[in-house]
Parts: structure tokens; C-alpha cells; sequence
């Protein structure tokens, strides 16, 4: 379906088969001058955006401008018929970069309206573009957490489960996991930077315990994930992007190997 939309693209807009379809579908005024966005249609999920702000504008683009609102809204429809629709979930969805899933944009955490469970989520760093994964698939105490393509399996599958609201009306949850059902921790309760992420029995206990925290500074809908014994964030040691890169607990900053996103797949 989604190829035929682009065919019968292709032959209103008059392209051969060596042009792209990447041509202007609106435009819109940006700040002094023109703003052109180029949604890339061949996209399998219509959700790669280009922005330029090129002067002028070409007899192409003229006559895109009168049909291109609905081709992006032909777009969207033919990715929602493929997509098959969403399900139901407690958190809400969005386009996002986060892989080829919908990314999940969470409930504030601070508003007293946090839901008591939510998920299970796949977890994908900003900077990797790879989940929170068990190592072989373990089910041991202790074990350290690393990164790995993000595919489906249950040792890459989470789930947010409220245990305490705090004075501030904070929520905190464990991040349990759909394969071991243990829980993310800090290993040996460090307060440290550098200190492990481990998978442990789920216990009551503040480094178990996690928010979510996004500002707007942050790529959307990406998030901190922050402990409440050290208030430090889960990070990728080092920033390291291949696969089996062990995850630390570090100081909070902006730095893209603490920016993650929850999605519904892989």
C-alpha cells in the first residue's frame, strides 16, 4: 500500500524513477524568510522531516504547495492502515526517533496523576540507538546491565511499577524486567559515579527506585532516568555505541548517552 501511495505520488508530481521523493509537499513561514518542510516519502513511517530555508520558490514547488497538505495526510493514513492501529496503553504515544516504534511520552512524574504501572517498554539510548538489555539472557542477582540492538526479546523489556510518591509529590518506580523479574539497581547501593547497573530482586529500597525527568533542552521525547539513593542518572560508560557497553550510573548532564526513549517495539 504504502509503495502504491508513492507511485501514484510520483505520477501527479510528474518525477521519473531517478528523481527522489523528496520534494517540498508544504511550506510555511518561517522567521524572515520562507521555511520549506520536506517530508522524505519514502520513509516507512512518514516521520523523517527536513527543514531547509531556501529563498524562492520553483514551479514545482508552487504546484506541490496546492496538493501536498494531502499527501502528508495521505502518508499518515497509509502508515496508520499498515501499522495496523496502536493499542491501549496507560502513557500516550508520538512520533518520535525512537527507532521504528512509536515512542511512548510519559506522564509527568511530579503532577500526582503518575500512573501505577506502565509497560512493558523497550528502553533505547539517544546516542546508540540500542536498548537496555540483559546480558545472555541471564536471570541472576548481580548481573550488570548493558546495551544491545534493539530487537524482540523479553531481556530487553520493561515495566514501570510506582512504589513511593514522595514529599514533593515525585513518583518512583522500579524498572522491572519482563524476562528475569528483577529489578534495575544500583550495584552495592553506591552512591558513585561509575557505580554498576545491576538487575536485583525487587526490594523497597531508594536504589531501586527511578524517575523520569525530560527538559527542554532534551531531543523528545527523551528522558533521564534518575536513582533516588545517589540522584545520579543511567549512562553508557564511556559513550560507547556497539553493542555490550556496560551501564554506570553518572552525574546528570547533557549528554546524550543518558538520553532515553520508551517505545512499544523494537
Amino acid at each position: 500500500m504504502f509503495g502504491e501511495f508513492v507511485r501514484a505520488y510520483r505520477r501527479r508530481m510528474g518525477l521519473t524513477k531517478e528523481e527522489p521523493a523528496e520534494f517540498v509537499a508544504l511550506s510555511v513561514r518561517g522567521i524572515g524568510r520562507p521555511a520549506t518542510i520536506r517530508p522524505v516519502f519514502w520513509s516507512s513511517r512518514c516521520r523523517h522531516v527536513r527543514f531547509s530555508n531556501r529563498t524562492g520558490t520553483t514551479r514545482r514547488e508552487k504546484t506541490m504547495r496546492k496538493t501536498g497538505l494531502l499527501a502528508v495526510v495521505a502518508c499518515v493514513s497509509a502508515v496508520a492502515l499498515l501499522s495496523g492501529g496502536a493499542s491501549s496503553a496507560s502513557a500516550s504515544t508520538a512520533d518520535g526517533d525512537a527507532g521504528t516504534s512509536k515512542a511512548v511520552v510519559l506522564p509527568d512524574p511530579g503532577s500526582n496523576a503518575a500512573p501505577e504501572s506502565f509497560g512493558p517498554y523497550y528502553i533505547r539510548f539517544y546516542h546508540s540507538d540500542k536498548c537496555i538489555a540483559i546480558p545472555n539472557n541471564g536471570t541472576a542477582n548481580n548481573l550488570q546491565m548493558h546495551q544491545w540492538t534493539c530487537f524482540a526479546t523479553n531481556a530487553e523489556r520493561w515495566s514501570l511499577q510506582l512504589r513511593l510518591i514522595d514529599a514533593n509529590g515525585v513518583a518512583w518506580y522500579w524498572i522491572r524486567s519482563a524476562h528475569s523479574n528483577k529489578c534495575l539497581a544500583i550495584g552495592g547501593n553506591s552512591l558513585d559515579n561509575g557505580a554498576p547497573i545491576v538487575q536485583w530482586d525487587c526490594i523497597d529500597a531508594n536504589n531501586q527506585y527511578f524517575s523520569y525527568w525530560y527538559e527542554p533542552s532534551m531531543p523528545y521525547p527523551y528522558y533521564w532516568l534518575q536513582v533516588r539513593s545517589s540522584y545520579r542518572v543511567i549512562s553508557v560508560s564511556n559513550s560507547v555505541t556497539t553493542n555490550g557497553a556496560k551501564l554506570i550510573q553518572w552525574g546528570r548532564c547533557a549528554c546524550p548517552a543518558q538520553y532515553v526513549a520508551f517505545s512499544t517495539g523494537p
